[in-house]
């Protein structure tokens, strides 16, 4: 019986640490992914504010996006707004194929 309690204290000290992982990878690691894609998509916001600020040129750049879109074959919604058109994967819409 002394091997199964060992191995029941081994796995719960184990599973104790592998807890400990995950904090110490959510305080750090994952904070700063998050923190790093929130500040591009704040950048992709003042793109999308910049384009609201003339109807054409907010026509024009989502005419462009949607042509993009078709070229690459990708899925839209019916009627995509410029900032989803700028969210999904942009720099496929940009980028020579």
């Amino acid at each position: 019986m002394a091997t199964k309690t060992t191995s029941f204290h081994n796995i719960i000290n184990r599973a104790d640490e592998i807890v400990e992982q995950r904090k110490e990878w959510q305080a750090t690691v994952f904070t700063d992914s998050n923190e790093a894609l929130y500040a591009i998509l704040q950048q992709i916001y003042e793109l999308y504010e910049h384009t609201r600020s003339s109807t054409k040129l907010s026509g024009d750049v989502a005419a462009f996006m949607r042509k993009q879109c078709e070229k690459k074959r990708l899925k839209l919604t019916k009627k995509p707004t410029t900032l989803q058109l700028s969210t999904p994967e942009p720099e496929s819409l940009f980028s020579p194929e």
